[in-house]
């Protein structure tokens, strides 16, 4: 006879994924036998069992491809088969009436908890007279069948799962009812038992394949097959599906049904291969990959496992991809048609069928259930696309800018688009604007994907040139749609970029970021200098009537602007309340809508043509000057507190700046101002009204000769010095002497000056010797310094100075008496005084080594002696790198004996270790073969019984055993505990 198997699920609930595995393994093994395989609907349950679950669970067998033979045949058609075969029992004494009532019956399973005995019917009504079952019926009682189980049977099958089975009569739970309450001599509708065996005797089924919880009523029907003298089927029972916890996977964990893993974007090829692994494992145990009809050739339920089959999601999801990646692009384009429809894209899928398997073909590889293509193809579907925070700071940068417009320029929206010419225009654009290609393919993806990853890029372009996205997300990345309100110039280029994109969801202001030291300026009509500032919302500028008018550039940096009266007007557009000053004089105040504040410094001053200092607040970070009309030039300094500035009457005026470090200016009459600055650049204005703007670098001590031919020696502190001459044209040096430096007078005196102390040193047109101030920070070591003058005056100046001087400055004389002095780098001290004079020239330069003495156990440093010294090191480092080396065997030589023993131990614990795992692998790989599976569990069994009688049994024996654990822990840490 050939194999007949059944799927029989009740049609209470859509087709759960344990039915669905059932009907797996069914269908396996009809068609591994060439059997049929037939389909029943038991929906003797008319309460609960519905027409629309019969669907489901026919929909969910077909989408997973298992197509079954005959039927489906239902339950609720074969009522009078069922009936006929239980009068049969009935009239055979195997079966009878019982009466009990629900309260009788509830009553007596309390009673037997209460003496803690299983619960069970007591077969009571088992032996009713005739007198006694009319009593009952009279009484109203509505009687059910029952079939006699005898305690003392023993009911036995060989499951072709888990072997021989035996159950007892005493543990099925007394009679059981094969059908409902009926009146009088009828029957009423049959329960599941009594049903199911007279279909499989009907259908003629030769093996029943279904999950472990079916075990109970496997013993049962065997008693009715018997008693209806049918032929018993084969019986295998499956594992049953476990969650992560380890319990039988049910509704409360969610997703069960296989509609739901259809909406999840499974594909039934995928779900179907993972239940096959799902407690059958294949002959190859590495294959995971393989259809149904493959399975089938090599199913056999001698490699179905005992043990519950936990459900993990990963490995489906593995499956699931590996499914989707080696579709073919047409397949999976058809696949895909419906999840996207039902996301709401506009397609159509005949017209658009070329783009949409483009996007499936790009999209392919990286799909892991159907339903990832919704997020993936978002980009596709919409004109417009969101930046995330990523994106966003790549296209503010200044060169994402520049990329994207000239990819714009080097475009055509109107002739398609393939890779090579992608290609082309990423490469024309580089070398264009001379980026890196990195910086043009980052700011591609991020204007037109949103993100910075994502699909292929190129692929994406093309798909995107397609529908005409691509030029209309470039401009909106770059901002050069936006509402002309918001535009300061539309002619103005450097505005280029900075302004609001507007993505489909929301609207997102992406300002590309400039560089902090950069501002860029336009000219009005009027000729007025403007320059904006681009992080504040609004930004303030004076118009050529006097006008204060407010815009809203997206822009980050101050903007100062000069009125046709020559005033400077310095906006400071990143604080609260910003201050400009009207040509009539009047101050007027605003109040921009600041996002970001970059205070640098606290107030800058100017002076006017009139003399009159007026201070505002700028936020600059570095000093900006500008010309007015009546060739006056204002200088703010944005770097410090408050700012020094000569008016024309000569009258130098210092307003508290908050220096570190100090300058020194000379006035038209002589007189020499020291200020401590620390600013980034210096400001001096000459005699002649003109201004000087200079960048100090200097941090050492500095110079200046005044018309009497004095010397004044200066130490300020700052990074650039500044001079000026009587002829008053400000000069600027930059010495980067650390060290002592002397200067030469026009009398022939020789000036030494300490440079290493805080307060600097002057000297006044009269010959006399100022100090200022002078805050010592280390005590000096060097001995003084004698040096005589033509005259014969002798003087001596102590220096402080730790070290001699390691560098000689170089004093420059102009025929007009203007010093210079040019930075003296040089590191070895001289020996000699050398002064060289040539009037005639245009530039005199005066050479002045200062010779210096040294202590009696310090010694000129030798330049050529420290290279030597510096390159035996190097060569010291080297051989000792090589000679360790060279010795690493002896090391480890050395170390192995030093420590053998516990390397050993070591060793041996990590052999042992891996032996175990070699052991249980082999063991878990011989799991599946039942004779081997049960010899190792015998051998298991016996090693421990002997090793409990060996060792646990006898006191001596214990002592033994402990002596061995204390040996193998004294070779361990070394010593017994």
């Amino acid at each position: 006879m050939s194999v007949r198997v059944r799927l029989a699920p009740s049609p209470t609930g859509n087709l759960h994924i344990g039915t669905a595995r059932t009907a797996v393994f069914n269908w396996l093994f009809a068609r591994n036998q060439k059997g049929k395989f037939i389909l029943r609907i038991e929906d003797t349950d008319i309460e609960r069992s519905r027409p629309e679950y019969t669907e489901n669970i026919m929909e969910g067998l077909t989408w997973l491809g298992l197509e079954w033979d005959e039927g489906p045949s239902y339950q609720s058609q074969r009522l009078e088969l069922y009936k006929t075969a239980t009068q049969k029992l009935l009239d055979k004494g195997l079966a009878y009436r019982c009466y009990c009532t629900a309260a009788e019956l509830e009553e007596m399973r309390e009673a037997q908890k209460a003496r803690k005995e299983a619960p069970r019917y007591d077969n009571r009504h088992r032996d009713l007279t005739p007198e006694q079952q009319a009593a009952f019926e009279a009484e109203g009682r509505q009687p059910v069948i029952r079939f006699k189980i005898d305690n003392d049977q023993i009911i036995t099958w060989k499951d072709q799962v888990r072997g021989t089975v035996t159950w007892k009569g005493s543990d099925l739970g007394g009679d059981m009812v094969i059908s409902r309450a009926a009146s009088g001599k009828t029957v009423g509708q049959p329960l599941y038992n009594m049903a199911v065996v007279v279909d499989d005797m009907d259908m003629e089924i030769t093996h029943v394949i279904r999950g472990e919880d079916h075990i109970a009523n496997t013993a049962k029907q065997i008693l009715l097959y018997k008693a209806l003298e049918g032929k018993v089927p084969e019986f295998s029972h499956t594992p049953l599906i476990l969650n992560q916890e380890g319990r039988k996977l049910s509704k409360r964990d969610g997703v069960t049904s296989i509609s739901d893993f259809k909406e999840l974007g499974f594909i039934p090829e995928a779900l179907a291969n993972y239940m096959c692994l799902l407690g059958w494992t294949p002959p190859d145990s590495t294959q995971e990959i393989f259809t149904l009809t493959e399975a089938a050739q090599q199913f056999s339920f001698e490699r179905v496992n005992k043990a519950g089959a936990k459900f993990d999601w990963n490995r489906l999801d593995w499956i699931n991809s590996q499914y989707l990646h080696n579709l073919p692009v047409g397949e999976l384009t058809d696949r895909l048609i419906p999840v996207w429809q039902k996301a709401g894209y506009e397609l159509d899928p005949q017209s658009d069928r070329p783009w949409l398997e483009q996007l499936a073909a790009l999209i392919g590889p990286s799909l892991t259930r159907l339903t990832d293509a919704v997020e993936m193809s978002k980009l596709f579907f919409s004109p417009t696309v969101e930046l995330d925070a990523e994106a966003i700071e790549q296209m503010q940068k200044e060169d994402a800018v520049k990329s994207i417009n000239s990819i714009i320029e080097g475009i055509d929206s109107d002739a398609p688009l393939r890779v090579g010419d992608a290609q082309k225009i990423i490469k024309r654009v580089t070398q264009a604007i001379k980026v890196k290609k990195g910086i043009v393919m980052r700011s591609l993806r991020a204007s037109l994907t949103g993100a910075m990853q994502g699909p292929d890029l190129i692929q994406s372009w093309l798909l995107l040139h397609q529908r005409g996205f691509d030029v209309l997300r470039f401009k909106k990345a770059i901002g050069q749609e936006v509402e002309e309100s918001k535009k300061v110039d539309a002619s103005d280029n450097s505005n280029k970029g900075f302004a609001e994109i507007k993505t489909a969801t929301s609207k997102t202001s992406v300002a590309p970021k400039q560089q902090p030291q950069k501002i860029k300026a336009s000219s009005t009509l009027a000729g007025e200098s403007q320059s904006f500032k681009p992080t504040i919302d609004k930004a303030q500028a004076t118009t050529p009537t006097g006008k204060s008018e407010v815009v809203e550039p997206t822009v980050e940096k101050q903007k100062p602007t000069t009125t046709p009266a020559g005033e400077t007007k310095v906006v400071k557009p990143t604080i609260d309340k910003a201050q400009v000053t009207t040509p009539t004089g009047k101050s007027e105040v605003v109040e921009p809508t600041v996002e970001k504040q970059k205070p640098t410094i606290d107030k800058a001053q100017a002076t006017t043509p009139t003399g009159e200092t007026k201070v505002v607040e700028p936020t600059v970070e570095k000093q900006k000057a500008t010309t007015t009309p009546a060739g006056e030039t204002k200088v703010v300094k944005p770097t410090i507190d408050k700012a020094q500035a000569t008016t024309p009457t000569g009258k130098s005026e210092v307003v508290e700046p908050t220096v570190e470090k100090q300058k020194a200016t000379t006035t038209p009459a002589g007189e020499t101002k020291v200020v401590k600055p620390t600013i980034d650049k210096a400001q001096v204005t000459t005699p002649t009204g003109k201004s000087e703007v200079v960048e100090p670098t200097v941090e050492k001590q500095k110079a200046t000769t005044t018309p009497a031919g004095e010397t004044k020696v200066v130490k300020p502190t700052i990074d650039k010095a500044q001079v000026t001459t009587p002829t008053g044209k400000s000069e600027v040096v930059e010495p980067t002497v650390e060290k002592q430096k002397a200067t030469t007078t026009p009398a022939g005196e020789t000036k030494v000056v300490k440079p290493t102390i805080d307060k600097a040193q002057v000297t006044t047109p009269t010959g006399k010797s100022e100090v200022v101030k002078p805050t010592v920070e280390k005590p000096s070591t060097a001995t003084p310094t004698v040096t005589t003058t033509p005259t014969g005056e002798t003087k001596v100046v102590k220096p402080t100075v730790e070290k001699p001087p390691t560098a000689t400055p170089t004093v420059a004389t102009t025929p007009t008496e203007e010093t210079k002095v040019v930075k003296p780098t040089v590191e070895k001290p001289p020996t000699a005084t050398t002064i060289t004079t040539k009037p005639e020239t245009v530039e005199q330069k005066v050479t002045v080594q200062v010779e210096t003495s040294t202590l009696d156990d310090q010694q000129p440093v030798d330049t050529t002696t420290n290279e030597s010294i510096e390159s035996d090191q190097l060569q010291k480092i080297k051989e000792k790198l090589v000679d360790t080396f060279a010795n690493f065997p002896d090391y480890i030589s050395q170390f192995y004996q030093t420590y053998q023993r516990q390397l050993i131990v070591i060793g041996s614990l990590i052999l042992i270790i891996l032996t175990f795992r070699l052991i249980l692998g082999f063991l878990e790989a011989l799991e599946g073969i039942p004779t081997l599976s049960t010899s190792f569990e015998l051998i298991g069994m016996g090693y421990s019984v002997w090793f409990v009688y060996r060792y646990l049994l006898r006191k001596s024996n214990r002592q033994e055993l402990l002596d061995k654990i204390q040996d193998i822990k004294a070779d361990i840490v070394g010593k017994k505990s």
